[in-house]
């Protein structure tokens, strides 16, 4: 151990130039060191969700979720299937082995497994195909209210406009993954038909049904070759507004003219049926939800987000209100702010405590080392993968009270000799020799009482690895 201590202070420049060196790479790495709530966790959990409108909870499994189910079953690394089958959806759960080491692969090989199903109906929405993972946490939630309500559906829709600006203001921000929608109903045509005039006409409910499938259409054509040319060509007639669908042509009448929707039903534009009930502070209203990008910094992207709101908010017509929810980038800067007032009073109460016993030339050297070790520290996270989250934090919180108690131990002994008459360079070696092996021992101690921490499985081990790591 001597040896050791010699061959430091026989290169003390170079190992100061080492000091200073990891010190600055310490401040650039800290500056660039990503922020988020939680680590990095892939779940291990895969879910299909496959919406068939207009199908019973029979036709939804025997249709769907069969047809997958048989297919998934194919795919490696897959332990566990849980389906369930409900009126118009169709959900699959995948559970993957806990000690899968390629889930890209077998996640990549569940889409294809999803692509090979062929026999699924025509009319069907493709399968979306979802991995769980932390990068998929909500970071904030925006909501829109509109004073006195929206008791009718023009209301609704104006609400739904200022959404969609504020919605698209957002999405432009770069880090911003996607945006879910609360409160945010889909826009239907609801065509509500007369019985006294279908039968006036003579007009059958098929009839109906049939005009209206043919009106509303886009399908491909083909393509043709002129001059050289490629020309697409695409038989486009989707209906957009409530008089297309008026006019929408029924059959022709005895007397050879026309009979549309307009004259046996009602239209009018309206919403899909109110299945959840969105509110904000006893007012209906219209939410954002932002997810962020994997690698965004949470703090960073929040204070942009919360930018832009103010914009819309001066931009915006005075009976909409913008109140901003579920800030989960503020737990993450209150625990920084834990971190970072730690540490600074940490490192002044003891250069305070150090000089009035020992001097400031073995405090300074002493207090130093605070930084220092915080310093490695973020160096090798960010090398790692490792960010900045809750549990990286209250690791290196507990790590600061460690590293005082073994400096102040060691500036002590390397005091008692200097009081004892030793030489400078004789107290420095004889007093850390001494008392390296119980500070070694102890640091062991708190290593072997972490350590079962980073051998846990499942999910909580992913989350707790972190913790043992950084201290």
């Amino acid at each position: 151990m001597k040896r050791i201590i010699n061959f430091c202070l026989n290169n003390s420049l170079f190992f100061i130039m080492l000091f200073v060196g990891i010190c600055i790479a310490g401040v650039v790495y800290t500056a660039a060191a990503q922020r988020e709530a939680f680590p990095k966790v892939e779940y291990n959990y895969v879910v299909i969700n496959t919406l068939y409108v207009g199908a019973t909870a029979e036709d939804v499994e025997k249709l769907i979720t069969i047809p997958l189910e048989d297919q998934l079953r194919e795919v490696d690394g897959i332990d566990e299937l849980y389906s369930t089958s409900v009126e118009a959806l169709s959900i699959i759960v995948v559970k993957l082995d806990a000690d899968l080491k390629n889930v890209d692969k077998t996640i990549n090989d569940i889409k294809n497994a999803i692509d090979r199903t062929e026999d699924l109906p025509d009319d069907s929405q493709k399968p979306i195909v979802t991995e769980l993972s932390t990068a998929m946490t909500p970071i904030i939630d925006i909501a829109l209210t509109k004073k006195g309500g929206i008791p009718t559906d023009r209301d609704e829709f104006e609400l739904r406009k200022q959404a969609k600006i504020l919605e698209d203001r957002l999405l432009e921000i770069r880090g911003v993954a996607r945006i879910d929608k609360k409160g945010y109903r889909d826009r239907e045509m609801l065509i509500e038909v007369d019985p006294v005039l279908m039968n006036r006409y003579k007009v059958s409910m098929a009839e109906i049904i049939l005009a209206l499938s043919k009106k509303n259409i886009n399908i491909p054509g083909g393509l043709i070759r002129q001059g050289g040319r490629d020309i697409l060509v695409r038989t486009i007639g989707e209906v957009e507004e409530i008089g297309d669908t008026r006019r929408t042509l029924v059959r022709m009448n005895d007397a050879g003219g026309g009979i549309t929707i307009g004259d046996v039903a009602r239209v009018r534009d309206s919403f899909e049926e109110e299945v959840i009930i969105n509110k904000t502070n006893g007012a209906r209203s219209i939410t954002l939800t932002v997810l962020k990008k994997e690698s965004a910094d949470i703090i960073k992207l929040v204070d942009q987000i919360n930018i832009e709101v103010k914009k819309f908010r001066k931009g915006a017509p005075e009976e909409y209100t913008v109140k901003t929810h579920n800030d989960l980038s503020y737990f993450v800067n209150r625990r920084l702010n834990v971190l970072i007032i730690n540490g600074l009073g940490g490192f002044i109460l003891v250069l305070i405590v150090l000089i009035l016993s020992y001097g400031w030339r073995i405090s300074i050297f002493t207090a130093m080392a605070i930084p220092f070790a915080m310093f490695v520290t973020i160096i090798w996270m960010v090398n790692q993968g490792v960010t900045i989250n809750l549990n990286s934090m209250f690791g290196l919180i507990m790590a600061l009270g460690m590293l005082v108690d073994n400096n102040i131990v060691v500036s002590d002994n390397i005091y008692r000799h200097l009081e004892e008459k030793w030489p400078l360079r004789d107290a420095v070696v004889k007093g850390t020799a001494e008392v390296m092996m119980p500070i070694a021992a102890t640091a062991l101690t708190t290593i072997a009482s972490f350590a079962p921490l980073m051998f846990m499985t499942g999910i909580m081990g992913k989350f707790m690895w972190v913790l043992p790591a950084v201290v």
